[in-house]
């Protein structure tokens, strides 16, 4: 009986944990019912180890608990380490603190108050787990509002700071359990307990905060590219309007001259003149140019390929006239703003700047193609699934969002967003599952 009591317990604690994870992060498997066989094993794992000493009986905990959820979740092994380190934190010090406080209260040994009798340490046990859960579902509360974005730097950090508290707390469980029958020792472990508790629960609300900083940058960057696009396009339009102007002004004193020349049979001046003007309308795009039939894309490419233009970059773009896209259009508008952003500043620095863009449709995955010509070395930097870029010749801060934004949008439509770089060349190739059906699914 005391065994399934025992059990029943280890079973519990995982579930919370694994529940704290499955509200945070994305899945490996389509269902939910494998996170049942992985609760069962590491609870029976746990059981095992419970005639073992804290300190090991606490590293194997780790260990099982940050395997788990490498087997049930997507996402960088630092974020799960952390996250994983962060809740059994949580549940040692809330042991702790109840532990010292029943045995002030009942005036027993710690080890007395939980294992003299099997009723009254079930009805603790399961009092501890109540607090536990609901210690965990305001950490969660933390999290969920900063979708876990900080560098990887930060979260490495975090991870040391965070094993630093549980360790101690493994040291200070040693510590109390073995310590003498006194009130005033039990008064004053109880006191510290108190006090680390909530100095772990402000650093963990301090490190969320720089994830919501960091969440706010990125949104922040989002934002002030379209911003910029915008801006871009409005200066397109105020200058093809003050050239539409000027021909306009023009244009009848240009006609009456070509009919002078023509008159003198001066054929060649006239054809002269009136190639001039041509070539002055040429130059002017006062309107998108309907490429791909998605208004978002066309508008971006038009503006961007001005941009190219006006800094003597060869643009090319190679694309398909395309279906109904179920993608946002702030995400496309971010997408392709990005790509190209990213593309133009890298060929800025080439002797012979080139940017190619291919857009078409294989299935049910829209792929956008981009090739740059790129000077200097590249420094590759993966953030768990996503990769972003430094170079000598970038800004760091604004490439590291924006490939770190192509990442994530690929990502958000089960896609892929793969990279080749060599010989000065820089391809970046993404596909985004635009089908109604990934849109749905993701969405639930």
């Amino acid at each position: 009986m005391v065994k399934i009591i025992e059990f029943m317990l280890c079973l519990i604690e995982n579930t919370i944990i694994f529940m704290f994870f499955n509200s945070l992060m994305e899945r490996r498997f389509k269902s939910g019912l494998f996170i049942i066989p992985i609760i069962f094993i590491n609870a029976t794992i746990v059981f095992f180890c419970t005639a073992l000493n804290v300190p090991l009986r606490s590293i194997i905990l780790v260990v099982i608990t940050i395997i788990g959820c490498c087997v049930l979740y997507k996402g960088a092994i630092h974020i799960k380490s952390a996250l994983s380190l962060t809740v059994l934190f949580l549940f040692n010090i809330i042991d702790i603190i109840f532990g010292l406080l029943s045995s002030l209260v009942l005036g027993e040994h710690v080890y007395q108050v939980f294992f003299g009798n099997v009723i009254r340490r079930v009805i603790l046990c399961l009092i501890i787990k109540t607090v536990d859960a609901l210690a965990v579902f305001a950490v969660y509360k933390m999290f969920s509002k900063n979708c876990l974005e900080a560098s990887k730097r930060v979260w490495i950090l975090f991870c040391l700071v965070i094993s630093t508290f549980l360790f101690v707390t493994v040291i200070f469980t040693e510590l109390y359990q073995n310590s003498p029958e006194n009130s005033s020792f039990s008064s004053l472990y109880l006191t510290a307990s108190i006090a680390f508790f909530i100095t772990g629960i402000i650093s963990i609300y301090f490190f969320t905060h720089i994830c919501s900083s960091f969440t706010n940058e990125k949104r922040m960057y989002v934002l002030q590219t379209c911003y910029d696009g915008i801006r871009e396009q409005l200066a397109i339009q105020s200058d093809n309007s003050k050239k539409l102007a000027k021909i306009r002004h023009d244009t009848k004193n240009h006609l009456q001259n070509a009919k002078v020349l023509l008159s003198q049979g001066q054929y060649d001046a006239a054809e002269n003149l009136v190639s001039e003007m041509i070539e002055q309308t040429n130059n002017i795009h006062l309107d998108f140019n309907s490429v791909t039939g998605n208004d978002i894309i066309d508008a971006v490419i038009t503006v961007k390929s001005a941009i190219c233009r006006n800094s003597n970059i060869d643009f090319k773009l190679i694309c398909e006239t395309l279906p109904k896209i179920n993608i946002s259009e702030i995400d496309l508008s971010s997408l392709i703003s990005n790509i190209l952003d990213n593309a133009i500043t890298a060929a800025e620095e080439t002797d012979s700047p080139r940017v190619i863009l291919k857009i078409f449709v294989r299935g049910e995955y829209l792929n956008i193609v981009s090739e740059n010509t790129y000077s200097g070395m590249i420094k590759k930097c993966d953030e768990g699934k996503l990769t972003t870029f430094i170079t000598t010749k970038f800004n760091s801060n604004e490439h590291g969002f924006g490939t770190q934004i192509i990442g994530e949008i690929a990502q958000k439509y089960d896609g892929v967003c793969v990279y080749e770089y060599e010989n000065g060349l820089f391809k970046m190739n993404v596909m985004l599952n635009y089908s109604e059906t990934c849109t749905l699914c993701k969405q639930a």
